[in-house]
């Protein structure tokens, strides 16, 4: 039983890690364009 709490400790920490690897990777495609998007959106307006 212990074994099987322990395997989705880790399971849920991975996914953890998994989440913010993809945040910080969807940040860095997103990061630039939505930033020159808004920086352009901002004079039009």
């Amino acid at each position: 039983m212990r074994y099987i709490i322990c395997l989705i400790d880790s399971i849920s920490i991975n996914l953890g890690k998994r989440v913010d690897a993809w945040n910080e990777h969807i940040t860095n495609i997103l990061g630039i364009p939505w930033g020159f998007f808004i920086c352009t959106e901002l004079p039009i307006v």
